[in-house]
């Protein structure tokens, strides 16, 4: 994606970008709410879903951070600075970080609600696949798109363990069904706002239908990852 700095669409992003910022800090600070307020209730702090989760939206707020400043301060989506070693540490800990919170979310619903049926298996490919993010070198481009795509290994194994989990338990479990299939829906919406802003996706778009549409999907993305962490949000705080 090629984005001319200071131009109509690069500030819009930025503008999208920061309202998406925005969104994720007051989910964190929602979900901090909850916490204390069931420590008070239980006097007590326990690693529960709820703060599994405040930990993944936490993560997911630091993550956007260093991808915001990778992105619209250090390359300026000059995809010819990415591999740079000044540049890409900080597209790298926004990897981690994103990956990190995904996988203590992963082991909470493994210890607390499944059971730790699967002795915490998919966190540890999680972290694996984040430690291996952190220290494979990237001096080319052709590196830097290795590790992307190797990243998203640890993302697809969130994308469908997390609706598939909470779809089972839906169906089994007659009195969560609802709150499990929100949570199960909300990660998926939220994956579909992530996906539809992929390059190859805008630019047939762009090519049927116009240079409209991409500005069209990036406030769909918005709308979509916005939704999904809202659903995902509340249905953890309803989760017993």
């Amino acid at each position: 994606m090629t984005i001319e700095p200071n131009s109509f669409e690069f500030n819009l992003l930025l503008t999208l970008t920061i309202i998406l910022l925005a969104g994720k800090l007051l989910l964190t600070l929602f979900l901090l709410k909850k916490i204390f307020e069931n420590r008070k209730k239980t006097e007590k702090f326990e690693m529960d879903f709820v703060f599994g989760m405040f930990i993944l939206i936490l993560c997911f707020f630091i993550s956007r951070l260093f991808y915001t400043y990778f992105d619209f301060f250090l390359t300026e989506f000059d995809s010819n600075k990415y591999h740079l070693p000044q540049y890409v540490i900080f597209w790298k800990l926004g990897g981690i970080t994103y990956l990190t919170g995904t996988a203590i979310l992963m082991f909470i619903i493994d210890k607390k609600v499944l059971k730790f049926k699967y002795k915490g298996i998919f966190a540890y490919i999680i972290i694996a696949v984040a430690i291996y993010e952190l220290l494979y070198p990237i001096n080319t481009a052709q590196d830097f798109e290795f590790v992307t795509i190797f990243e998203m290994i640890g993302v697809i194994v969130g994308v469908i363990l997390f609706p598939v989990i909470f779809i089972y338990l839906g169906i089994r479990t007659p009195r969560l069904r609802m709150i499990a299939f929100t949570f199960a829906f909300g990660i998926i919406i939220y994956a579909i706002g992530s996906a539809c802003v992929a390059e190859f996706i805008i630019e047939s778009l762009v090519q049927g239908f116009g240079p409209n549409m991409r500005i069209i999907m990036w406030i769909l993305s918005l709308i979509l990852k916005l939704t999904g962490l809202i659903m995902i949000s509340y249905s953890c705080t309803k989760f017993y």
